[in-house]
């Protein structure tokens, strides 16, 4: 069942359970238990994106896999041919939302604008836009730029393409490879706070 239609059935449910079943006991009137369900509702959803949407079987049904954590891995980009030590991502998650921070000896790259999508094989995808800042030693060689990454979770990997907005010999954009492995799952890596149980969409 689509997300937007859970969140349209799911206050009705708990309307109907608070106003059917618990006023008889408590006395509530419409109002109360409409009051109560809009509540329950958003602490279901709250618990949802923070606890319950990673336990195993219920990764399986939705195809959103728990990947928070720190990874490593490797970059290969037409700008040089030549394959680049991705040092530390570190990727922080909810349910629907993620976060990456990319470092490599060069430079680091800040996520922004990201979707995570279930592919036509039924593997969940992350697609994002990233801001890419070297040090200052380094700018010269490796201007700010922006970019676009499609990756795809498979036996327990990241892969996918990249392209960015620098240019290269020709006018060329820069684009390239990216393959991440998991090397620490255990932290802090929650990526959700109160606020997140308004964003139900």
């Amino acid at each position: 069942m689509e997300t937007k239609k859970i969140i349209i059935i799911l206050p009705i449910i708990n309307y109907i359970i608070f106003f059917s079943l618990i006023s008889k006991i408590i006395n509530l009137s419409w109002y109360d238990s409409l009051g109560y369900a809009i509540t329950a509702t958003l602490l279901e959803i709250f618990i949802f994106k923070k606890w319950l949407w990673k336990i195993p079987i219920l990764q399986k049904i939705t195809k959103i896999n728990n990947i928070q954590g720190i990874w490593t891995g490797k970059i290969v980009s037409n700008y040089d041919d030549k394959e680049h030590i991705i040092e530390e991502v570190i990727i922080k998650q909810s349910f629907n939302k993620y976060k990456v921070v990319l470092s490599t000896k060069e430079s680091r790259s800040y996520s922004g604008i990201n979707e995570i999508s279930i592919n036509e094989f039924d593997r969940m995808e992350l697609q994002y836009m990233y801001k890419n800042e070297a040090p200052v030693n380094l700018r010269k060689k490796n201007p700010m730029h922006f970019g676009v990454a499609n990756l795809e979770y498979k036996d327990n990997k990241l892969t996918g393409t990249y392209w960015t907005d620098r240019e290269i010999n020709g006018g060329k954009n820069t684009r390239g490879t990216m393959e991440l492995q998991r090397t620490n799952k255990n932290g802090h890596f929650d990526l959700i706070s109160i606020l997140d149980v308004f964003d139900v969409f």
